[in-house]
């Protein structure tokens, strides 16, 4: 598609500080405007689990999942 390979483009990438997390190139290192999101986002998270029972609805994984739905096609 870019004439050439697909490992050159990741090692391309990962020269530029670039790591693959959630199925994106993402900067290995946070900015400072991200890490002040992360503080806010934690912030409302820990506002929002006091006495609401909010933690209990979420459910976490280590894995990347895919929804896969496999179609039988008529002909």
């Amino acid at each position: 598609m870019y004439g050439c390979d697909q490992k050159t483009i990741v090692n391309h990438l990962h020269a530029m500080g670039k790591t693959n997390r959630q199925g994106k190139w993402i900067p290995q290192q946070p900015s400072d405007a991200n890490k002040a999101a992360r503080v806010s986002i934690a912030g409302i998270l820990i506002r929002l689990g006091k006495n609401s029972g909010f933690y209990d609805s979420i459910v976490t994984s280590d894995e990347k999942w895919i929804q896969f739905n496999n179609v039988t096609r008529k002909r």
